[in-house]
């Protein structure tokens, strides 16, 4: 293990699906689920360092 100092480190996560057609009514639910509770978390400031840097409407 090894201290890391004065760095800046960043990380991008992504939340990708394909297309509705190609999604079952459960699935399409669940990517629902996730959105809402990543916005949730980062609007909340509950998600410490999160930001949106791209919201599809």
């Amino acid at each position: 293990m090894a201290e890391i100092a004065g760095a800046r480190l960043r990380r991008l996560n992504s939340l990708c699906s394909v297309s509705d057609e190609e999604l079952s009514p459960a699935g399409r639910a669940v990517r629902v689920v996730l959105a809402d509770c990543a916005s949730e978390l980062v609007a909340k400031g509950r998600w410490a360092g999160a930001r949106f840097s791209h919201l599809d409407p």
